[in-house]
């Protein structure tokens, strides 16, 4: 799991906004399994994987424009 701490230090490579958790809406817009963590930029532009805890903020890692509605 993702700790705290570390989400409020993290920023969004690209555009640099503060990165949160993801809802489910928003995993789910990006294809991304209910149970599995990842972050997404404040604007919910930008959503980033976890695995076994880690963020991967590698670019092509990115599901760029992302949209929950």
């Amino acid at each position: 799991m993702l700790d705290d701490d570390l989400i409020g230090i993290l920023r969004c490579p690209v555009t640099r906004l503060p990165l949160r958790r993801a809802t489910g809406p928003e995993k789910s817009a990006a294809g991304i399994p209910p149970e599995e963590e990842a972050l997404v930029t404040r604007d919910g532009a930008r959503l980033y994987r976890a695995c076994d805890g880690f963020p991967s903020l590698l670019l092509p890692e990115a599901n760029a424009e992302v949209s929950a509605g």
